[in-house]
């Protein structure tokens, strides 16, 4: 399989198709259409940080830093008419995993009505939004489902929408992702599901089994707890052993971000002690964690911490905040930012931009940092829609254009 390239692609390459990312974080969607053969001329992303790695990568659009809501008039009137715009707004007011932390009337849950507001003052012929499964369950505070607020708004604007609820370890990325996609057009509305390329048994369809985790990062070099600098170039130490891993390695063979945290002993004892699919919770009698600043309280268990990635199956969702979570299936550290970009389906060439990580915004809101809180590299990859399924987004569009 050929990820970037293919004869579809370079037809819809031909055809000029252009859209504009807004919401458009490290560029994960960008680079996917990109593989299928759309060309992104803009891109608008609030954050810093995000938006530097969105430059390094894909520097084909124009980037605007900034707020969506906050655009001139000059931006619409530059881009209006494009035929094609996405985005994932910030998903954090819907998110299960932040269930805890969910506020009614959350003020991040209106980006979604600033993406719809800005997409159709541009008038594409196709809009696409990306968001958590949670998102079309989730009430305004009138009391009505936002994600019918949408439809509608769509529906005033000329627009018929379809929901897709997608996998994405159905289209090749090695990793249960659950996300929504909701996809407007003047006409037909394309179906995203017609592009599923695998499958979660080899018998039950002629498309091949979805990947694992080891085929994803199982030729990546073996490195230990602080033994890599942040700034280290890291090159290839075994080949290639699958065309996952052929298709998204370096061209010239070395590549940045495979730096492990520096855990302490007793952490790295710990984790040589969960087993294939356990946590931290598994080993705790064994191997308690302290709580912070004392040597002589033990912390509290949570059975999603740490958890060893099982192998052989796709990864679980690679999150925003994966460092505490992931462990890898075979080595007893964290897993780094280019493994679980490789889960991700971004190729080894992007590198990603600002801090590997920063303090937890307690920490920064405490110590009077908070003009710090950017995206780290670990958010980035885990806020990223994966470029593989960002290209059978582009497929699914592009053949509305191209016969």
């Amino acid at each position: 399989m050929r990820f970037f390239s293919d004869r579809f692609a370079s037809k819809v390459q031909k055809q000029n198709i252009c859209a504009v990312d807004l919401y458009a974080g490290a560029g994960g969607l960008s680079l996917g259409l990109q593989w299928a053969g759309i060309k992104v001329v803009a891109a608008v992303e609030v954050d810093d940080w995000a938006a530097s790695t969105y430059c390094q990568n894909l520097s084909d659009a124009v980037v605007h830093v900034g707020r969506v809501s906050e655009l001139t008039e000059a931006f619409f009137e530059r881009h209006r008419g494009v035929e094609i715009v996405v985005g994932g707004p910030p998903c954090q007011g819907f998110s299960v995993s932040a269930s805890s932390r969910r506020k009614e009337n959350d003020a991040r849950n209106q980006e979604v009505f600033h993406f719809l507001d800005a997409a159709i003052r541009l008038k594409p012929s196709v809009i696409v939004m990306e968001n958590v499964p949670a998102m079309p369950t989730v009430l305004d505070p009138s009391g009505v489902l936002v994600i019918d607020l949408a439809i509608n708004k769509l529906r005033r604007a000329g627009y018929d929408s379809r929901l897709h609820n997608i996998d994405a370890a159905d289209f090749g990325v090695p990793q249960r992702r659950q996300r929504v996609f909701l996809i407007a057009a003047r006409g037909d509305v394309p179906d995203l599901l017609s592009e599923r390329t695998h499958w979660s048994r080899s018998t039950a369809s002629s498309r091949p089994r979805w990947r694992s985790t080891i085929e994803a990062i199982g030729d990546l070099p073996r490195v230990a707890a602080g033994a890599v600098g942040e700034e280290d170039c890291l090159t290839y130490d075994r080949d290639p052993k699958n065309e996952y891993q052929i298709a998204l390695r370096a061209k010239g063979g070395s590549f940045f971000n495979h730096v492990p945290m520096r855990h302490s002993p007793r952490l790295v004892a710990r984790f040589s002690a969960i087993p294939i699919g356990g946590n931290g919770a598994s080993v705790w009698s064994e191997h308690p964690a302290k709580r912070r600043g004392r040597s002589d309280a033990n912390g509290v268990p949570f059975g999603q911490n740490h958890r060893r990635i099982q192998p052989n199956v796709p990864s679980p969702t690679i999150t925003a905040y994966m460092y505490s979570t992931c462990l890898h299936p075979t080595q007893h550290r964290n897993i780094t930012v280019r493994e679980a970009a490789r889960i991700q389906s971004f190729p080894d060439s992007f590198q990603f931009m600002g801090k590997r990580t920063t303090l937890s915004m307690k920490l920064l809101e405490r110590k009077g940092l908070l003009s710090d809180m950017k995206l780290n590299q670990l958010n980035q990859v885990g806020n990223a829609v994966p470029p593989l399924l960002g290209r059978a987004v582009g497929r699914a569009i592009s053949r509305l254009f191209v016969d």
